[in-house]
């Protein structure tokens, strides 16, 4: 595990994005400067969607004033500003959205004159970005843009019709993250350390455990060894009948002499599995077609002193190809899961990186000498992590070169429905041009939309070589007179999300770009991509009907995670998700109570108390103190303070500000009743700081004296309830994955949100539990799940609580993403994963309980291993 401590408020505020380009994407992003040229609604949600992950600056070129037409359209803007600068009130509203982001804004001159003057630095950005712009301006800033091979996303909406261009002279993809991709384990080349481990196995030495937990990539190539011998080859099985005799020695190994009669009737999982995997994982392994597309590129061959780095590491990686790697690329490092115990597992894994390692030093020593040679080894000090990344993602490499933008009239006769949209918009951008307006922008009557609708067509006519209008063409005309280049917020949010995702992927080297355009229809709710080869010739694609490789079984399955969206407390959809989650009909729907939401996910979010009460709230939300549970009354006020007063219930202290009539107001109210409520105002308390932000803090004793808990399910039951019910009948996997903060060593008691629907990204705080036997962890699993199968629990005082639930469920998933959020090692893990068992049947009697673990926010298991 790594030695770095808690993770700090920016790893916790990025986590969801983090697992998706990582430390070192992210920290691309952070270095990214974006121009965004045109602050209205729609450029305003590109920028939103760009400034929340992280982005590093950005710049906003408009010279416009706010109109009441921003207003209807852009939520960055009201009409108080109207005839205000647009780039100044939108720059500071997105700056607010988080302050690591700089931001700045030009409102003089206007983006026309900065083009003609050709003084401003667009090189300093990693991409440029407009929204709406005019063709005459696009057309010259393209151009401009080109030459100097930045970046340029062209997006658009134009009533209910989105459009994406990207022109790019040439953008690098290292990490495609491809959806689907086949493990390299090069079964038909093996590795020599692999082909030695399997050979260390005696199928007929193993006992009856090992057998059944033997990895199914070693059963897979001890049968292939037996197949090849039998045959007299050294090739994989690719016919009918090779996969037939293949499968039966498989059958053949599965069989073990230390099974019982019982035993044979038994689901070796191992073994279906590696009959399930055949067709992924004996497979030939060679070199992509895309990668020897590379390797033959001119740019690979011409290095120079201005060449980028990654044509040097596709040279380096080429040389290793051609020689140690024996037309091989270097190994991935990756081995997918599958059913076995660790320490099997683990070995495996090793086998493979460190045969990555090895590869990976060759190839870096090649960039090294390649670097040296053209001067620039000083540049790349730490190349080694460079050419780590690229190894690991050498088969997926990719350059991206689309076509500079220019007149796009050759696509006027091209008739697919969503490229009629984009033709249709290019006219309304030449009827600008010629009229200084858009087509039915200002209308003052009927009359004149049939004037505008007249021109339109008059301009497709001109353009196009058939000389007449389709009925679909014409009604795309009529449509998009109607919208007079009308701005529609929900478009101009989904374009502007789309949009801001192609930047993130063109700032951090990750994921495909869009190939040339993106048209988004809102009528149809439909998304069409045009790629640069519009004409190009169709992929044959042949299919085997009668062929049977294999019997497929697919069911579908999904994960719940709490949140008020799901909760029919607070919303007016979660009947609807829950009855179309009973027609899904899904098995090991995994039921996942997570932390972001504190009171959707902790039945005890505050440690017992003993004989006080305690309660601690913010302004504008009130205390609840009672006495009834044991029928006395509150007789005595222990603390009490409005204002910044800090510290757990027995501990409290006040703070610099208090307000000073906070014990009296409570007295008042309080003393001599069952139970109270007052509520954090400054109505009540006056205000003892103003600006700052207060809570009430309030301790009490009862009598006769009470012990305390804070156990509350107010908000837990009601989601269970309805999700138990919707998958009733089926498999489910519940993960109650959130540990109440106070079982954590911490300085001060973690203030969680006093509203349920309030989100706390830092809610996982400390990294070791107070009671190092954890005893308690598994005591509050273990009265956690007694409330719900059991029909209550005993509390820590011996107070019977009483639910009435008496369900029961397949398996219950110990914790979430442990190295994430309290940085667990394996060990420690491991030890808290037995306590939450023990403390489960402790409190429950129940020993059929299925229990599964660990789950992971890391790709890479090494992350977490000591």
């Amino acid at each position: 595990m790594n030695k770095s401590s808690t993770p700090g408020i920016k790893q916790i505020q990025y986590d969801r994005q983090l697992r998706l380009w990582g430390d070192h994407g992210q920290k691309a992003l952070e270095s990214g400067r974006v121009c965004l040229i045109g602050a209205n609604a729609l450029g305003t949600e590109i920028l939103k969607a760009l400034v929340l992950p992280g982005l590093g600056s950005f710049t906003i070129i408009d010279h416009e004033l706010v109109t009441l037409a921003d207003c209807g359209s852009n939520f960055f803007v009201h009409s108080s500003m109207i005839n205000q600068s647009r780039a100044r009130i939108t720059c500071d509203f997105l700056t607010q959205l988080n302050p690591d982001v700089h931001g700045i804004y030009i409102d003089k001159p206007s983006i026309d004159d900065l083009l003609k003057q050709n003084t401003f630095d667009f090189s300093q950005f990693n991409i440029v970005i407009t929204a709406n712009l005019s063709i005459n301006t696009l057309n010259i800033l393209a151009n401009h843009l080109w030459m100097l091979k930045i970046p340029l996303l062209v997006a658009r909406i134009y009533g209910f019709i989105g459009t994406i261009r990207l022109q790019i002279f040439e953008h690098y993809v290292i990490e495609a993250h491809p959806d689907d991709t086949i493990p390299d384990l090069r079964l038909d080349q093996p590795l020599n350390t692999f082909i030695n481990y399997c050979n260390s196995i005696d199928l007929n030495s193993l006992t009856r455990e090992e057998h059944l937990h033997l990895p199914s990539l070693i059963i897979l190539f001890k049968t292939l060894q037996i197949w090849q011998k039998q045959h007299n080859r050294n090739d994989l099985p690719h016919t009918h009948i090779d996969k037939d005799e293949f499968k039966k020695i498989l059958d053949q190994l599965s069989h073990h002499s230390s099974y019982d009669i019982h035993d044979k009737e038994k689901y070796l999982e191992n073994f279906e599995e590696a009959k399930r995997t055949i067709p992924s994982r004996l497979v030939k392994t060679n070199l992509p077609s895309t990668i020897k597309e590379l390797f033959q590129d001119q740019s690979c061959f011409e290095l120079s002193e201005q060449t980028n780095i990654f044509w040097f590491i596709i040279h380096a990686i080429k040389l290793f190809t051609e020689n140690e790697g024996q037309g091989l690329l270097p190994v991935r490092g990756e081995v997918p899961d599958m059913i076995t115990n660790t320490d099997s597992y683990i070995k495996i894994l090793k086998i493979y990186q460190e045969q990555a390692k090895k590869d990976c030093e060759i190839v870096n020593n090649y960039l090294f000498d390649l670097l040296k040679k053209y001067r620039l080894s000083n540049e790349y000090i730490d190349s080694y992590d460079l050419a780590e990344i690229y190894c690991n993602n050498a088969s997926f490499l990719k350059v991206l070169r689309t076509t500079a933008i220019k007149n796009e009239n050759n696509l006027i006769d091209e008739t697919d429905s969503n490229l009629s949209w984009y033709i249709g918009l290019y006219l309304c951008d030449l009827f600008y041009e010629k009229f200084h307006r858009y087509p039915g922008e200002f209308l003052s009557d009927d009359r004149q939309f049939e004037i505008d609708l007249n021109d339109l067509k008059q301009i497709s006519k001109k353009l196009s070589s058939k000389h007449f209008l389709t009925d679909d063409k014409q009604q795309i005309l009529e449509e998009l007179c109607r919208y007079g280049a009308s701005e529609l917020h929900s478009i101009a949010a989904f374009i502007g999300g789309c949009c801001a995702q192609e930047a993130i992927k063109l700032i951090t080297h990750q994921y495909i770009p869009i190939d040339n355009t993106l048209i988004y229809n809102g009528i149809q709710q439909s998304i069409n991509k045009q790629y640069n080869q519009i004409n190009a010739d169709p992929i044959l694609i042949e299919i085997a009907w009668t062929a049977h490789d294999y019997d497929l079984h697919t069911i579908p399955s999904l994960q719940l995670v709490t949140n008020p969206l799901v909760s029919r407390q607070f919303s007016p959809i979660s009947n609807k998700i829950f009855t179309n989650l009973q027609q899904l009909n899904a098995e090991y729907a995994r039921y996942a109570v997570w932390f972001p939401y504190p009171k959707l996910a902790v039945a005890e979010l505050d440690p017992p108390s003993g004989l006080f009460q305690c309660s601690n709230v913010g302004e504008n939300y009130s205390i609840h103190l009672s006495c009834e549970q044991g029928g006395g009354v509150i007789s005595k006020i222990d603390f009490a303070s409005f204002g910044t007063a800090i510290g757990a219930c027995g501990q409290m202290k006040q703070g610099t500000c208090d307000a000073a009539n906070s014990s009296d107001i409570i007295q008042r109210a309080c003393i001599g009743q069952q139970k109270c409520s007052v509520t954090a105002s400054t109505d009540l308390f006056g205000d003892p700081c103003t600006g700052t932000p207060k809570r009430l803090l309030v301790q009490i004793e009862c009598n006769p004296p009470q012990n305390n808990t804070y156990w509350n399910f107010t908000h837990i039951d009601p989601m269970l309830e309805d999700f138990l019910k919707a998958t009733d009948g089926h498999s489910r996997i519940i993960s109650f994955s959130t540990q109440p903060t106070w079982l954590f060593q911490q300085d001060t008691p973690h203030i969680y949100p006093d509203n349920a629907t309030y989100v706390d990204w830092g809610y996982p705080v400390g990294t070791k539990f107070i009671d190092d036997t954890m005893q308690t962890l598994g005591d509050y699993y273990g009265r956690l799940f007694a409330w719900y199968t059991r029909g209550g629990f005993i509390d820590e005082y011996g107070l019977k609580h009483n639910s009435g639930y008496e369900y029961d469920w397949d398996y219950t998933e110990i914790f979430n993403e442990v190295e994430a959020e309290h940085q667990m090692t394996v060990e420690y893990y491991t030890r808290a994963y037995d306590a939450v068992i023990q403390g489960i049947r402790r409190h429950t009697n129940n020993y059929d309980m299925k229990y599964v673990g660990m789950a992971l926010g890391s790709k890479s298991l090494e992350k977490i291993i000591v």
